[in-house]
């Protein structure tokens, strides 16, 4: 079992690095941080690169996201930082998601940033469509989101089902463990908030 950081109240403030939303760097050879990427981009991408992207690391728990712009949670949602128990949880709307307290664009960045170094691989897959992919590249922009793996999808969703259980129906998430099983998605059952879901298996 890995003893991580969760043990106490998360007092980071929210800052984000310069980073890239393309694939995260390899590690240097001496084991430390890979260099921190440059800027934020959108590629096109289908189910062979989303899965290429989630493999790429090995031993990463890995947040899948397929999200609209339509899906966005409100900007004044806010951001707080989550401790192991729960007790800073954030506090808002939950649009389409029991017990998740928000997704999204920021949410996405704030995971990315705040476990970069813990194993956690964030990929953010948009589904509007080509007409609307500057739009998307400028939304992602605004929200910094440099530590998350941006695709804009290609192709038939429904090549999505099997591994990651989406059907066309956003925003939908799907969480792998260290070992790359699919230990969750939007539907199963949450017992917990999502956070902790996701430190339950960062601690693995």
């Amino acid at each position: 079992m890995r003893a991580l950081l969760f043990a106490g109240v998360f007092a980071v403030p929210l800052v984000f690095a310069a980073g890239c939303g393309g694939v995260a760097p390899a590690p240097t050879a001496g084991g430390g941080s890979p260099a921190a990427p440059t800027e934020v981009t959108l590629t096109d991408g289908g189910i062979a690169d989303i899965d290429k992207a989630a493999t790429a690391t090995p031993k990463t728990v890995v947040l899948v996201e397929f999200w609209t712009l339509a899906t966005e949670p409100s900007s004044d949602l806010a951001l707080n930082a989550e401790t192991r128990g729960g007790i800073q949880q954030a506090r808002g709307a939950t649009p389409g998601k029991d017990k998740v307290a928000w997704h999204g664009a920021r949410k996405a960045e704030y995971l990315g940033l705040m476990y970069k170094d813990h194993g956690l691989r964030v990929i953010a897959v948009n589904v509007d469509g080509p007409a609307k992919k500057d739009e998307v590249l400028k939304h992602l922009k605004t929200h910094d989101t440099f530590h998350v793996t941006n695709f804009a999808w290609k192709g038939d969703p429904a090549t999505a089902a099997d591994r990651y259980g989406f059907t066309g129906k956003a925003p939908h998430q799907v969480v792998f463990g260290r070992n790359g099983s699919r230990v969750w998605k939007t539907g199963d059952p949450l017992t917990t908030t999502f956070d902790n879901l996701l430190f339950q298996e960062l601690d693995k």
